[in-house]
């Protein structure tokens, strides 16, 4: 990202290589490398130590610990990366909030005992849980050679959740799995076997039951464990919330056998238990993906081989569609080929909808690594008629308050989802678990707002927000990755997200029983939901009605079976009151109406149905109207350099009598002048009662070359316009029988135009490997210095000092010689 500083005679730009600015991923994206650094690792100085007979106590641990990898780094190399990770976290962490950590008080604790001299995997423990005290899979350090070291017997690493397997695929390419059987937790803490190898060398069977270690029980050990402070294995995903965190450390009881001598199971047919030894697992490959599903009869699993993280199908026996998402995921992220997932997300949504005409659809999320927010916008597209914007990002207002956010405008357009012409509006099932992260977190949160959904299963992960790489000089065997910015939706703006349980709407998870016939617990109560549900779905109305007019509203309604149903219909205003409501009686299809607006105001509406003993009430949660405004396009401001265009837009409030609060406007066209808009959505702050103004910022439009030939370019726009997170105001061509507002734009500009103002554009490309053009203008001759720095305000290169002449420059930055 550039930002931008505009001063009479000094034009100074700062450059972050960081893809958090102009992209939300999870914490997979930058582990491409690890298993060439293992690879690599120089192993001077290990020493394994086989498992001795006995049940081994911390201090145990601590010796084996300090006997295994030798010294490492020298102590003042392990005290700068102590200080350089705490003091980056101190400074820009976004996520404190919902987190009982002493920061201070871990420096203190830990910081003294690496003065004192730790050994190699002493101080990877220290920095592996540094790490985990803030509770988010999306920020951790590692020493990468250390945390993925071979799984022997006695090897003191603990696996911290049920997915080892997971990562050995994906991360380092290898094909088995440590346990070979995949356990779901019981009331009292045991775990049942729902998946496994078949010859599986403990005997293991679908319904066995894993008690613990040496005659202890797991959640009695797992504990210990932890306090004993082994490093931790491989890419450290435990979990983001309480909740979640307990899930994973209680699934991750089969893969850590390597600590101890027996292992104890009671069986499923006979109910005996049994104490079997570990070491007839040792050497054994069992291979074995743990995702928290069970197959579900006509629908594929993901085919991870080939790159595909979408499969889809029609379940057996039904018309109900199903959809597997394991991550959202693009090309290029791994080190093999792979799709773009929220296209195929969406092409798989829609050939359900139009060639199956499937009754309803089931969306499994409960394990879902995460990935790009675009692929995500891209994929609920096919779920709303209307732009939504409903996650807000976050950043630290000052390194010293651990707790001031203040909004990141420059990420908000990745999350915005353009409303698709051809939507989904039946009844939709989301499954969710604690293994759903990041992408997974949003995207389960996002499908909330969508009035045809309801979620089952466990809440997900709870790591929201964007990360990227350490900004900070790290020894080679190790990497760092952590979260950069908080979330929050946009009808709860101060409730940071990130640490949080998003409840779904009915907690259900697989059970014993069905597990032994091979049925998905989750995926039944589902299919359950979508034959028997009678709903009001796809309300549409006038988003701007005024002062004494009618909003006519519409709804259809799901009745399978032509049922005799009472729909309520409500009225409320931006206090919750109810104002108005009306009742009919149908067996119909559809419900049509009106009421009178007679306040300012915004409002929205709710719809219960009555049928028989069930009654159910939908609130359109992002459906609002309003009797303000309206907000109209006024004019504009533009310059154009090479082939885009900078435009600033000028709105009015029409309104004489009301302040127009966090105005937002958004730009798209279906002009064929126009090759895509970087930069579609600014803010224009309040408005107040009959007044105007510009935005803050400059939409960024890339024009075809083909229309620069003429001595004048002209195209067109739709303005979409909302006011505190809710959009009103539209052009009429995007919305069928709508009355709003009509804004057609056409931007003529003069090729040689000269600047009219100082402007240092965003880069682009952005983020760029190795070189990017840096634009900016000037409307008189000045003396110039364009200065690249990195994130810690050290200057990397001066691309420009001299003076220059009035207009629009192009520079190249080249950065391949320096580190990201």
């Amino acid at each position: 990202m550039i930002e931008k500083q505009m001063f009479p005679v000094l034009l100074t730009c700062m450059l972050f290589v960081h893809s958090i600015y102009s992209q939300q991923n999870t914490h997979y994206i930058p582990e491409k490398n690890v298993k060439s650094k293992i690879a690599k690792a120089n192993r001077t100085g290990f020493n394994y130590l086989p498992k001795k007979e006995g049940h081994y106590n911390s201090q145990d641990w601590r010796t084996v610990i300090d006997a295994t990898w030798g010294q490492g780094l020298p102590g003042v190399q392990k005290l700068a990366l102590f200080d350089n990770f705490w003091n980056y976290i101190d400074a820009n962490y976004p996520s404190f909030h919902h987190l009982n950590t002493n920061w201070d008080s871990l420096r203190t604790v830990y910081r003294s005992e690496i003065s004192e001299g730790v050994s190699r995997g002493r101080f990877g423990a220290i920095m592996n849980w540094l790490g985990a005290q803030l509770l988010d899979v999306h920020t951790k350090i590692r020493d990468v050679v250390v945390s993925y070291d071979s799984l022997k017997p006695g090897m003191p690493i603990f696996v911290a959740s049920g997915y080892h397997s997971t990562v050995s695929k994906h991360f380092l390419g290898e094909t088995y799995c440590h346990f070979g059987a995949s356990l779901a937790p019981m009331p009292d803490s045991s775990l049942f076997v729902y998946d496994v190898v078949s010859n599986h060398p403990l005997g293991l069977q679908k319904g066995d039951i894993v008690l613990g270690y040496d005659n202890i029980p797991w959640k009695d050990l797992y504990p210990g464990l932890i306090k004993a402070e082994l490093p931790i294995w491989g890419n450290q995903i435990i979990a983001s919330s309480n909740r979640s965190r307990a899930y994973t450390f209680l699934t991750s009881v089969g893969e850590n056998w390597h600590l101890f001598d027996s292992i104890d199971i009671v069986k499923y047919n006979s109910s005996d238990t049994l104490h079997l030894p570990t070491s007839l697992m040792h050497n054994r490959k069992m291979e074995l993906i743990t995702t928290d599903q069970l197959p579900v009869p006509g629908v594929p699993f993901p085919d991870t081989e080939n790159g595909k993280w979408v499969s889809s199908g029609i379940i057996d026996g039904t018309n109900i569609g199903y959809i597997y998402v394991w991550n959202w995921t693009r090309n290029g992220d791994f080190n093999f080929p792979t799709q773009n997932t929220g296209t195929v997300f969406r092409n798989a949504v829609l050939e359900l909808k139009n060639d199956h005409h499937v009754q309803g659809l089931i969306v499994d999320s409960r394990y879902n690594f995460g990935g790009w927010a675009q692929e995500v916008a891209r994929a609920l597209s096919v779920f709303f008629d209307r732009d939504q914007d409903l996650i807000y990002n976050y950043i630290r207002v000052n390194s010293t308050d651990h707790l001031a956010l203040k909004r990141d405008f420059s990420v908000d357009h990745l999350f915005h989802i353009h409303a698709s012409g051809d939507i989904f509006n039946r009844p939709i099932a989301l499954l969710t678990g604690p293994f759903s992260i990041s992408g997974g977190d949003d995207m389960p949160l996002e499908m909330r707002y969508h009035s045809m959904v309801r979620s089952f299963g466990l809440p997900t992960n709870g790591a929201f927000g964007s990360t990227d790489l350490a900004p900070f000089s790290m020894p080679e065997e190790w990497t760092s990755i952590v979260t950069l910015t908080n979330s929050a939706v946009y009808d709860k703006p101060d409730e940071y997200l990130t640490h949080m349980d998003i409840l779904p709407d009915e907690e259900i998870w697989l059970q014993r029983e069905d597990a032994v016939k091979g049925e998905d617990t989750v995926v039944k109560r589902a299919i359950e939901w979508i034959r028997n549900k009678i709903h009001v779905y796809s309300p549409k109305f006038d988003t701007h009605v005024p002062i004494g007019q009618k909003v006519k509203f519409n709804v259809l309604i799901n009745n399978p079976d032509s049922e005799e149903v009472n729909v309520i219909t409500r009225l409320h205003n931006s206090s919750d009151e109810v104002i108005d409501s009306k009742s009919i009686a149908t067996a119909g299809t559809a419900y049509t109406d009106s009421f009178t607006v007679d306040t300012t105001d915004i409002f929205y509406f709710t719809f219960t149905t009555i049928a028989g003993a069930d009654t159910q009430t939908t609130r359109f949660l992002h459906e609002k109207l309003t009797s303000l405004g309206p907000v109209r396009f006024t004019g504009y401001r533009s310059h154009l350099s090479g082939n885009t265009v900078a435009l600033k837009l000028t709105l009015e409030n029409s309104d004489k009598s009301a302040i127009l609060e966090n105005v937002v406007a958004s730009i798209s066209t279906e002009d064929s002048c126009v090759e895509r808009i970087p930069n579609a959505l600014q803010g224009f702050g309040s408005i107040e009662a009959g007044g105007s103004k510009e935005c803050r910022g400059e939409y960024g439009i890339v024009i075809n070359e083909n229309c620069l030939e003429d001595s004048l370019l002209s195209f067109s726009l739709n303005v979409t316009i909302s006011s505190r997170g809710y959009v009103f105001w539209r052009d009429s061509s995007r919305i069928e029988d709508s009355t709003l507002i009509q804004i057609p734009l056409t931007v003529e500009i003069e090729r040689d135009e000269m600047p009219l103002y100082y402007s240092l554009k965003q880069n682009y490309p952005n983020p760029f490997n190795p070189s990017t053009s840096i634009e900016f203008g000037l409307p008189k001759s000045e003396f110039v210095e364009l200065i690249v720095y990195n994130i810690l305000g050290k200057e990397v290169a001066t691309l420009v000092s001299k003076k220059m002449d009035q207009g629009n420059h192009t520079y190249i930055f080249y950065g391949g010689n320096l580190a990201s």
